[in-house]
């Protein structure tokens, strides 16, 4: 189905952008958050493949990203990408009231949806989860000077912009999509030292208070993955509280396995999770 873009304002006055593809004969609501330094735009491909499936799928450029308002890479406090989950779940309700709504994200949106879940009362009843490669711990080898020195001018100089370093090649084994990726405009290089702070603030809380999630949980973990800490993602999958949670690696995928050479595995995979957990 065609794409609809609409904007909505978060609870601090942020102007957010996002888009609804919606399925002919709707039967379920996947609301969905990017990955860092892209946007949900990305997803246009996948949202169509579940539209045929009839899930539609509702998401917004997380602010500082893509189309909607924010210094590129910046958050002074990590809860503020709250505001963008809850603005996106308000559209949701206000527009597809009665279509039941399941909530989807990768890496670093899966961190802000992890956390979201622990720490705020969602406006609508959310019936599943789905965590692609979530961004819940840096990968083995990460340099340590790095780490300090996001430490060390956090308080001086928050939004000192520093390259990220992310190679596109890392991200699929399709030579098409990692050219794509590193031409897009609205992709960005850096983060500040304070998001860089707060997301590691983040990530041992979205570990460590796992438990708190008791909702049917589907983690998705490429193992050729080197973006985020495939350890952690399992970590995180063994202590949520759920007896209907699901743990699929796919063997030697990188990070991006949305865009992987062999993506509809992994598209079938969400469509089953959602379909039988998501009413």
């Amino acid at each position: 189905m065609a794409e609809t873009t609409f904007h909505v304002n978060a609870l601090d006055g942020l102007k957010l952008a996002g888009s609804v593809w919606e399925a002919r004969r709707s039967k379920r609501m996947l609301v969905w958050f990017h990955g860092f330094a892209e946007h949900r735009k990305r997803y246009a491909h996948f949202a169509a493949w579940l539209n045929e499936h009839n899930i539609s799928v509702a998401a917004i450029d997380l602010r500082g990203h893509g189309d909607s308002q924010g210094k590129r890479g910046h958050v002074q406090d990590f809860s503020e990408y709250y505001h963008d989950c809850s603005a996106l779940l308000h559209f949701v309700k206000q527009n597809f009231g009665k279509t039941p709504v399941s909530i989807g994200s990768h890496s670093h949106g899966g961190l802000v949806v992890a956390r979201y879940l622990q720490a705020t009362k969602p406006p609508v009843e959310i019936h599943c989860a789905v965590f692609s490669a979530p961004f819940l711990g840096l990968p083995p080898g990460f340099p340590a000077w790095k780490r300090k020195m996001g430490e060390a001018i956090t308080g001086i100089l928050p939004k000192l912009a520093v390259p990220t370093g992310i190679d596109p090649a890392l991200l699929s084994h399709e030579d098409r999509i990692c050219r794509i990726y590193a031409s897009d405009p609205l992709i960005f290089t850096s983060a500040t030292a304070r998001w860089f702070t707060e997301a590691l603030l983040a990530q041992a809380r979205a570990v460590s208070r796992a438990p708190m999630i008791r909702m049917p949980v589907l983690v998705m973990q490429g193992t050729g993955d080197r973006i985020v800490s495939q350890e952690a993602s399992r970590r995180f999958y063994e202590d949520v509280a759920s007896e209907k949670k699901e743990w699929i690696p796919y063997q030697g995928m990188f990070h991006e396995i949305l865009n992987e050479t062999d993506r509809l595995r992994v598209y079938e995979d969400v469509r089953r999770f959602v379909k039988k957990f998501g009413s």
